[in-house]
């Protein structure tokens, strides 16, 4: 897969693009991101907020990516759409793998800023978040963690 381009500011052309982390890569990806302390927390918080969220979701393989602003997502690899349900603000929509993921990261990434209070997660989520805003599916992302 090649990356994935949206721009940011259209008038400044700034572009965030999606890097698919390759499979040698990945054993480095979540101690980057997430650090020792928090990498297993965060992978499984991943995992579980798209099966809460998600009776589509059953399991399977997931794809890391770099943004190129800093951030990270994991997204899990299918070809079906996901019906995702967030009770905590009344969202219903149907979702791609890739947007699904955004959500599920996004979701997990806020549960780590109010759980350690550490800065780097507010910015991992900042980062995520201005890639999805100009995702060709920004509208269900943004509306699923509003």
């Amino acid at each position: 897969m090649s990356a994935t381009a949206y721009a940011i500011n259209p008038t400044v052309n700034d572009v965030v693009t999606a890097q698919k982390i390759k499979a040698a890569q990945r054993l480095r990806a979540l101690p980057k991101y997430f650090g020792v302390k928090h990498m297993m927390k965060a992978e499984s918080a991943i995992f579980d907020a798209l099966e809460s969220m998600s009776v589509d979701y059953n399991g399977g393989y997931w794809e890391f990516y770099e943004l190129s602003n800093g951030g990270f997502y994991m997204a899990p690899v299918s070809p079906k759409e996901f019906k995702l349900v967030c009770s905590g603000n009344y969202f219903s929509g149907t979702l791609s793998a890739d947007a699904a993921g955004i959500v599920a990261s996004l979701f997990a990434i806020n549960g780590l800023i109010w759980t350690t209070q550490e800065e780097r997660f507010t910015d991992l989520f900042h980062t995520l978040r201005d890639f999805a805003s100009h995702h060709p599916e920004a509208g269900l992302i943004l509306s699923a963690i509003d």
